[in-house]
């Protein structure tokens, strides 16, 4: 039978669990805002070149996501893969809301509201990144608050493995969740 530790425990206080599920249950509760990376030392800090290259590509995602149909809002996704763990890494890290669950592999950090629409803005050196506009001054954007609710921009990165002849192929993948909404606006 396999037991699952918590590697962020102190090793005198590391109990044995039953299932990786079970682990997953005690690090979301004694663990939940997790920063620490154990294996930090084995991730590749992604170029310059590289970063560069994923502000342009989400942009680019985002702008084809915003429509001008007049229906409410609605909910958006942009997956990027393949994409690495230090690129991840990198990027957000010193955001406040990132986070890692070790027994997942998993990456997560947000944007909430107009405070968080420009930290992501300044991230991506593009402070015009979540909206576009056509020649009648309807504008499609980003939804990130509104007079009654305020909405989040989601990030999250997972290493996935695709097996296929017998192969196995490691692969991390981003998903970007968010909401768009539409509006007139008057051009003078």
């Amino acid at each position: 039978m396999d037991s699952y530790f918590c590697h962020l425990c102190p090793p005198n206080l590391r109990y044995p669990y039953r299932s990786q599920s079970s682990l997953v249950k005690h690090e979301k509760a004694k663990h939940p805002t997790n920063t620490i990376i154990p294996h930090i030392h084995t991730i590749t800090a992604p170029s310059n070149y590289d970063i560069e290259q994923f502000r342009n590509a989400f942009i680019i995602q985002v702008k084809k996501r915003l429509q001008f149909g007049r229906n409410a809002v609605k909910d958006k996704t942009i997956r990027l893969e393949p994409f690495s763990e230090g690129l991840f890494v990198v990027l957000f890290y010193r955001i406040p809301t990132f986070s890692f669950t070790v027994s997942q592999k998993k990456y997560t950090v947000s944007f909430k509201g107009s405070k968080g629409y420009d930290e992501l803005g300044n991230l991506l050196k593009d402070n015009k990144w979540g909206s576009k506009q056509d020649r009648s001054g309807t504008t499609a954007y980003i939804l990130m608050e509104n007079e009654s609710e305020i909405y989040e921009v989601n990030f999250i990165w997972k290493e996935h493995i695709y097996k296929k002849h017998h192969y196995p192929l490691l692969c991390g993948s981003v998903i970007c969740s968010f909401k768009t909404d539409v509006r007139d606006f008057i051009l003078e």
